[in-house]
């Protein structure tokens, strides 16, 4: 048996800066204090200190908006000094082979550079914000800077991750929806003091030019990719929450506590899912739910993608296979379950229940019930769940079966919205009318997926411009982009604005719908590949956070089946899949109807890019691949474009009752029938072993 203490172990570092001493840059602006990132830090302690063992945590942080930080001892305040504190403490104590991850929520700022002889007169540091940037212009923790102390890591043998919730350039947020910008506008132009930098100025240029060479691709000018940050990362995993010219943004998600958008997800996604995860496999998970809310965030992911979360491969993973202690039955009830299991869980979750024999998920068993945890027991090491769901009715169930957690995870059906008055408008436009006039089209609306609030978290705004036009704006403040503009004063433009709002929000829904069940006989079963150029020859592209296609270019979408041949049942573990394409003018199709693809097969489907008309500079659309076990009814999912009637059969579908539906088109009646019962949908239990899929985006860009 190995000696527990010869495993690797578990480092941390975590940065969160919510207050920022006083501060004036030359042109006026000033880094003002936040008010999630402390959140984003303790949310995210909670969640390694209960569900890994980590040798150390090192914590610095600036709580509350006052002159100066809540923090009695100043030695834990996030000032440059002490973030390099703790970055060198981690590097002498970890040993080779331990990883340490490292997670920042705060500003980032751009700086005029310390390095001119590396990046020009006119260059600029990309740089994170300590707390204490109004002391002096040194303060950044700059670029050349975060390179040093990471390298100094990745020198030493250990396995590093870092999270950045934050961006390089923000600016103020429009409305009143409760989002806030990780970022400001100005530059600091600042002369800096070059004996504030962690190590000698030439032994930093000399350490960076080593990493962007040897990262930099034949032919491309930068070795820097879309998150600005650093160097293509070798050695270890960067996942930052925007590109370098975008925004990250924090928002009250749970209506009263900010947490930024990056964070809030990565964890959301974290707790619902036990078992092996790819860095990858959480981008893919999280990049959907972040670009909905937030427009202008995509969040971007470099270095070694494929690496499983937190080491996992190097440090044992939790057990998500739970025994079954016993079984107690009684006449006219569903079974009762005592569970191998306690720490950890909480009343209402689900389980997927397998018969003794055939409890590996690896060899795709068929799922005996559903069983929900109703109580853990004082020991806390057992716990009482009862069947729900019978899905096999052979099945025996006894003492020795297996249980797997199911984390199906919920999508948010109804959506919000303030209807705000601005304070910059011509006195002519009579605001209270005109959004009056959208409430009541709200208010008196059959369709029931928007309501209106008077909360500050708010998923849309409606306003009206200049031109006396409404405007909708995402929880940010950014205008979402519709056609043709609406005049408040024109007949039913306002039962417009209200059929817009609802008709996102279904696309949203949409958009969301994701299968994060790792239990699923199908998890992992599905490969899909994005690459540019037609199925002759695909290409990868050059930054896969960032797919840039010009109109006419095609793009190929490689989709492998990855289940196992059964020998002598070619009908065996084969995979139906369609393709669905949210379009950028808000509709939904079908893009490759249901195709069979069997065990070990690959297939490719290469549709050709285009802009909706000539006005539209550059769109986004998602592709959204979905894989099942048998032939499914998609209609529900489809959408016509915005302000477009649907299809005679699509507006019926909208009206019919689930009854008869199977599972998985009981789910997707979920985000398509009127009125729907509650906000938050939790995705079924049942359906999600009956699906997998997969999401990709592709932006098309006219030549400028």
């Amino acid at each position: 048996m190995s000696d527990p203490a010869s495993k690797p172990k578990l480092y941390a570092i975590l940065i969160g800066v919510d207050c920022y001493l006083p501060n004036k840059l030359p042109d006026g602006g000033s880094y003002p204090s936040l008010s999630g990132c402390v959140n984003d830090i303790n949310q995210v302690e909670t969640y390694l200190t209960k569900r890994l063992t980590v040798e150390r945590i090192v914590k610095v942080t600036a709580s509350g908006q006052a002159a100066e930080p809540t923090e009695v001892d100043t030695q834990q305040w996030p000032t440059k000094e002490n973030i390099k504190r703790a970055f060198d403490s981690i590097t002498t104590l970890a040993q080779t082979g331990d990883q340490v991850y490292i997670h920042y929520s705060g500003h980032g700022g751009r700086a005029k550079t310390c390095f001119a002889d590396l990046k020009g007169n006119a260059g600029l540091d990309e740089a994170l914000v300590p707390t204490d940037i109004g002391a002096s212009a040194s303060n950044y923790l700059r670029d050349l800077e975060i390179a040093y102390l990471l390298q100094k890591m990745v020198d030493k043998g250990l396995v590093v991750s870092v999270v950045l919730d934050s961006c390089h350039s923000g600016g103020s947020t429009r409305g009143s929806s409760g989002a806030r910008k990780r970022g400001i506008s100005s530059t600091d132009m600042r002369v800096p003091d070059e004996a504030g930098l962690i190590a000698p100025k030439a032994e930093l240029i000399r350490q960076w030019q080593a990493l962007a060479t040897g990262a930099a691709a034949p032919g491309r000018r930068s070795a820097k990719p879309d998150s600005g940050w650093l160097p293509e990362p070798q050695g270890y995993v960067l996942l930052a929450a925007c590109g370098a010219a975008q925004l990250a943004n924090e928002f009250p998600f749970d209506g009263a506590i900010p947490n930024g958008a990056l964070t809030h997800w990565m964890l959301s996604s974290l707790n619902q899912l036990d078992g092996q995860l790819t860095y990858q496999m959480l981008y893919d998970r999280i990049l959907g739910k972040i670009t909905t809310q937030f427009s202008d965030q995509t969040p971007q992911l470099q270095g070694e993608r494929n690496r499983v979360i937190f080491g996992i491969d190097q440090i044992p993973p939790k057990e998500n296979r739970i025994r079954i202690l016993k079984v107690e039955t009684s006449s006219g009830n569903k079974p009762r379950l005592l569970l191998d299991a306690g720490p950890g869980l909480s009343a209402g979750a689900k389980f997927a229940i397998f018969p003794a024999a055939t409890a590996s998920a690896a060899s795709e068993p068929q799922r005996a019930a559903i069983a929900e945890l109703k109580s853990i027991n004082p020991d806390g090491m057992t716990a009482w769940a009862s069947v729900t769901d019978v899905l096999d009715r052979k099945a025996v169930l006894t003492e020795g079966a297996q249980a797997l957690l199911i984390a199906p995870g919920s999508i948010q059906l109804l959506s919000t919205v303030r209807l705000l008055t601005r304070t910059d408008l011509p006195v002519g436009i009579d605001q209270k009318k005109a959004l009056e006039a959208v409430a009541n089209a709200i208010a008196t609306s059959d369709e029931g997926w928007v309501n209106v609030s008077q909360e500050e978290a708010a998923d849309f705004q409606v306003v009206l411009n200049e031109q006396n036009e409404y405007e909708i704006w995402d929880a940010s403040g950014k205008a979402i982009l519709l056609r043709p503009a609406l005049k408040s004063a024109d007949a039913n433009a306002a039962a417009s604005v209200a059929k817009r709002l609802v008709h996102l929000t279904r696309f949203n829904n949409v958009k969301q719908l994701s299968s994060d069940d790792d239990t699923s006989a199908l998890a992992g079963k599905l490969r899909v590949e994005l690459l540019k150029g037609d199925k002759a020859n695909p290409q990868p592209f050059d930054n896969p956070n960032a797919r840039v296609v010009r109109p006419g270019d095609k793009v190929t979408l490689k989709i492998r089946n990855e289940r196992a041949k059964i020998a002598n049942d070619l009908d065996a573990n084969v995979l139906y899949v369609t393709i669905l394409d949210l379009q950028p003018d808000w509709g939904i199709s079908v893009l490759v109807k249901t195709k069979e693809i069997n065990p070990g097969e690959e297939k490719l489907f290469s549709p050709t890019m285009s802009l909706p008309d000539q006005n539209v500079r550059s769109c986004v659309d998602t592709f959204k691949i979905i894989a099942t076990s048998l032939p499914v009814d998609f209609s529900w999912l489809l959408l016509p474009a915005l302000d477009t009637p649907p299809a005679p059969e699509q507006a019926k579908k909208g009206k019919v009752m689930r009854g008869g539906l199977g599972p998985l088109e009981q789910l997707f009646a979920k985000v398509a029938t009127n009125a729907p019962a509650t906000r938050t949908a939790t995705l079924d239990d049942q359906a999600s072993a009956e699906w997998v899929s997969a999401q990709v985006e592709v932006k098309t860009e006219a030549q400028s």
